[in-house]
């Protein structure tokens, strides 16, 4: 920056201004540095989680929640924005749906990618503030001056505002850049709450499944107890011994295991889902499963799945498409670096540096000055832009394997499904048979064809068959979930995906 020279005749108060700037300035600026280091930690701030209580929501505009779909002939609404802190109480008891839209306010799971929208809001603020320069004030007092040969001195101080380089061309592709990079945070979010749905969905199906194997477990004990009883009974009468006494107790013990291992694994799946609902794990949450199933899958079949269905729901895909248009956008930026940029300057006169003999005693007294920086490394700006052409071609690539891994995931998710229906058709099959046999043997033990043992034989063996009948069907009905999600249908029930990409 160049300052120009020349004589200025300033009021007297002019100095006493000077010293008093100075001063200033020297006592402002560590305390201004203190408040906004402050400010912004406290705009920032977040409170850690913890264990024992409800997580807060993230701050406005990143706390958007995701609303569940309304009923029929209603518009689906499009995500809250709320500056106050989110929470909400478990109706209960509460259906796959009440705890979505519990799941929706105030699951930790959505808290990271929520911020990230928001850090992301904020770049964009810091973008638009690019347009403006930055201003800078800077003083000099001299204590101590020289004397001229007519025994008069200069002004012992110096003023100046002066402006950071500006490129208004370069602010516009940034404020671009940052608006994409938003609009990625937030497809990031959504991809984090379609993997929440599925897995609060995933753990009411098995919540169900479990529910239909504690029944048949409930039978097997009932079962075994009877059969101890038969054969103490006829211990009484001389005609067993007390091998078919420990026999029939082992049995007892064998279905008092099977019902401890069903209520500990309900008690891990219902642990993960207080972690989803945002819910302390020492409080009790009743859940009603009985319409999960019909809530979950509802009437989605495999004719659902589309490959169009699949490409527009992918996120992936759609985070490929943003990563291109800012791969686009860094090839045309390394072309503008390729300009020139802009300071302003206004200054007083430096009183060493003025050679001026004539007074001007009136007047503005700042000079204003303007500064062009033209950079000449063409040779490292042009392999810049060489590099970013490679870049986009790696991108392109990226977004290749990410569509065909979307498609191979998707033969395996129908694969799955082909063979769990599969086994369920068999296991079925099976139940059904050994539903039959048993029929049979109650028959023949009522009409003293069989004894008691053959008939609580082949009734375990139906409620063995059973047991496993319901396992494939809960492999098969996870598999046509991961269908679903994988079409988007089921985030769509509850979220307006459309509404929170604009």
């Amino acid at each position: 920056m160049h300052r120009t020279a020349g004589p200025v005749r300033l009021p007297s108060g002019f100095k006493t201004l000077a010293v008093l700037a100075c001063l200033a300035l020297a006592w402002a600026c560590p305390a201004m540095a203190q408040q906004t280091k402050g400010a912004t930690v406290k705009s920032g701030e977040v409170k850690p989680l913890q264990s024992e209580t409800l997580p807060t929501a993230p701050p406005a505009k990143a706390t958007e929640t995701a609303q569940p779909a309304p009923a029929k002939g209603q518009d689906m609404a499009p995500p809250m924005d709320s500056s106050k802190e989110m929470s909400t109480t478990v109706k209960e008891p509460a259906d796959f749906n009440e705890c979505v839209r519990v799941a929706l306010v105030q699951s930790p799971m959505l808290v990271k990618s929520a911020l990230e929208i928001e850090t992301k809001r904020l770049d964009v603020q810091d973008a638009w503030g690019t347009f403006i320069p930055t201003i800078s004030i800077n003083t000099t007092y001299w204590f101590r001056m020289p004397t001229k040969t007519d025994g008069t001195t200069d002004k012992p101080y110096t003023i100046s505002f002066s402006t950071s380089q500006w490129n208004p061309i370069l602010a516009g592709f940034d404020v671009k850049a940052k608006n994409q990079m938003t609009n990625i945070a937030v497809l990031g979010h959504l991809k984090v709450i379609g993997e929440g749905l599925k897995r609060l969905a995933s753990d009411f199906l098995q919540l169900s499944a479990m529910q239909e194997q504690k029944e048949v477990v409930k039978k097997k004990q009932e079962l075994a107890k009877q059969n101890l009883e038969f054969f103490k009974t006829r211990l009484g009468m001389g005609q067993a011994t007390q091998l078919d006494i420990r026999i029939a107790e082992t049995r007892i013990q064998m279905t008092k295991a099977e019902d401890d291992k069903v209520n500990s694994m309900r008690a891990m799946v219902m642990d993960d889902i207080k972690f989803i609902l945002g819910v302390p794990f020492t409080n009790k949450l009743d859940l009603d499963v009985a319409a999960a199933k019909k809530q979950i899958l509802g009437k989605f079949s495999p004719a659902d799945v589309t490959d169009e269905k699949v490409r527009a729901y992918s996120f992936d895909l759609r985070i490929q498409e943003y990563e291109k248009n800012l791969q686009k956008m860094n090839i045309g930026l390394s072309y503008v670096k390729l300009l020139p940029t802009f300071g302003f300057t206004f200054q007083t006169v430096d009183a060493f540096n003025n050679t001026s003999t004539s007074s001007n005693k009136s007047g503005f007294p700042f000079y204003p000055g303007i500064n062009i920086s033209m950079p000449l490394d063409y040779w490292t700006r042009g392999r810049e832009i060489a590099r970013q052409y490679k870049k986009m071609d790696q991108v392109y690539a990226g977004a290749r394997a990410k569509e065909f891994e979307l498609m191979v995931s998707v033969q395996k998710a129908m694969s799955d499904y082909q063979a769990t229906t599969a086994d369920f058709t068999l296991a079925n099959s099976k139940m059904e048979l050994n539903k039959l046999q048993d029929e049979q043997t109650e028959y023949r033990y009522k009409t003293g064809q069989v004894d008691f043992d053959k008939y609580v034989t082949d009734r375990n063996e139906f409620y063995e068959a059973r047991q496993k009948m319901i396992l494939e069907q809960t492999k098969r009905d996870v598999a046509l979930l991961t269908l679903k999600h994988l079409t988007g249908d089921l985030q769509g029930q509850y979220v307006d995906v459309a509404a929170w990409e604009k």
